[in-house]
C-alpha cells in the first residue's frame, strides 16, 4: 500500500488506504474516458464511411460494404476532387446562363415534375398546405391581431360580428 519513490511511509495507514482507494477510482475513471474515446472514435469512423460511400455513390461509383470493410475503397485524390469541383461549378453557371437568358424565375421544379405523380402525393401536398394555412393564420393571430381580426370579419362576412374590446380600446378596430 505504500508507493515507492515518493516516501509515502510516514504517512499513517488510513491516509494511505484513501490514497490508495482515490488512485482505483482515478484508474477507473480513465479507463472509462478511454473507453468512451474508443467509441466516439469509431462513431466518427463509421459516419466518415457512410459519407464517402453517399458521395461516392453521388458521382455513380459503386462502392461495396466489403470493400468499405477492408479498407480497398480509398479516397480521390487532389486533382479528382478539384476535377469534380471544376464541373460541378460549371455546370451551376450553365445553369445560371441559361436562366438569365430565358429571363424566367420559376425555375424551382428543373428535373421535377411540379404535378404530383399519384393521388396520394396529391392528398399529401393539399393537406400539408391546409396545415401550413392553419399555422400560418394561428400565427398571424397571435402576431398580428388586427390582420387576423380583418380576416375574421371577412371570413364571417360582416355577421355575427365578435368584437375584442381591447382592440377596440387600442385603436385596432371600430364598433
Amino acid at each position: 500500500m505504500t508507493e515507492t519513490g515518493f516516501g509515502m511511509d510516514f504517512l499513517p495507514p488510513s491516509v494511505q488506504r484513501r490514497m490508495a482507494v482515490e488512485d482505483a477510482a482515478e484508474a477507473k475513471q480513465a479507463r472509462q474516458e478511454k473507453q468512451e474515446r474508443e467509441v466516439r472514435r469509431e462513431q466518427l469512423h463509421d459516419s466518415a464511411l457512410q459519407a464517402y460511400r453517399a458521395a461516392a455513390e453521388a458521382r455513380g461509383e459503386v462502392v461495396s460494404a466489403v470493400a468499405l470493410a477492408t479498407g480497398q475503397a480509398g479516397g480521390r485524390s487532389l486533382a479528382d476532387i478539384f476535377d469534380s469541383v471544376i464541373a460541378a461549378a460549371d455546370q451551376e453557371d450553365a445553369r445560371q446562363g441559361a436562366q438569365e437568358r430565358s429571363g424566367r424565375d420559376d425555375w424551382g421544379y428543373v428535373g421535377r415534375s411540379a404535378w404530383p405523380g399519384s393521388e396520394y402525393e396529391l392528398d399529401r401536398t393539399i393537406n400539408r398546405a391546409q396545415e401550413l394555412h392553419r399555422d400560418l393564420v394561428a400565427y398571424r393571430g397571435r402576431h398580428d391581431y388586427p390582420a387576423a381580426q380583418d380576416a375574421a370579419r371577412a371570413k364571417a362576412g360582416g355577421a355575427n360580428r365578435v368584437v375584442n374590446p381591447l382592440a377596440v380600446a387600442r385603436g385596432w378596430i371600430s364598433r
